[in-house]
């Protein structure tokens, strides 16, 4: 059975290695020194990813790797606590195609588009809502339900691509479970500990897998 603590390192440590394979700096993964406590005190700082796929699969990273460390199924890869990682990855798919919001709208939803879009799908329009305004929120609403409709399938390929790569992928693991280690001994680190972490687990992994491959070439 994982430990929490370690199931929280391995986490951060999955995100770090695919923000390092992504090209996104990584400036400090910090790691709850307390066993028993609320994952969201750990934190892994990175700068954005420039594309939108790899901020998904950033975000994502965590929650798949330790998926598959623990033996769960594609079905069955996000846990209560992974909540918000994938309510983010899914906004991050919704705002790429999110319709533009008119400018008569703008007020109406400044401050929760979310809940105001859900009531009026429900019928709930806004007090003082009506004609011509009513109209186009209406039209926004209804575009607005078919993108998250969209982007939530955008989503589940993505998932489906992470879960593939990490499966297949014949180093990702094994540097993952390096970087965990390391910060389960020293709970937190820096830009540069991340960097020569990754290139030494790297070589390390490049000549495993050479030798196995070795091996069975022999076998």
């Amino acid at each position: 059975m994982t430990s929490h603590r370690y199931a929280n390192a391995l986490s951060l440590a999955a995100q770090a290695t695919m923000c390092v394979m992504k090209k996104t700096p990584v400036l400090k993964v910090q790691l709850d020194q307390e066993t028993l406590t609320s994952a969201s005190k750990n934190q892994l700082l990175h700068l954005p990813a420039k594309y939108w796929q790899d901020n998904v699969w950033i975000t994502l990273s965590g929650s798949v790797t330790r998926a598959i460390h623990e033996g769960r199924g594609e079905s069955n890869l996000f846990l209560t606590e992974d909540v918000h990682r994938y309510e983010k990855a899914l906004n991050l798919c919704y705002e790429l195609v999110s319709p533009k919001v008119p400018a008569q709208l703008k007020d109406l939803l400044r401050f929760d588009p979310r809940q105001t879009v859900k009531h009026v799908y429900l019928g709930n329009y806004p007090q003082g809502v009506h004609g011509h305004l009513k109209g186009s929120l209406t039209r926004y609403c209804k575009s607005s339900v078919k993108r998250q409709e969209f982007a939530e399938e955008m989503l589940n390929k993505e998932i489906y691509r992470l879960f593939t790569f990490i499966k297949n992928s014949e180093t990702f693991m094994g540097i993952a479970y390096m970087f965990a280690e390391e910060l389960s001994e020293h709970s937190t680190l820096d830009a540069e500990d991340v960097i020569d972490l990754y290139g030494g687990s790297y070589v390390q992994m490049r000549k495993q897998s050479s030798l196995q491959q070795l091996i069975r070439l022999a076998a």
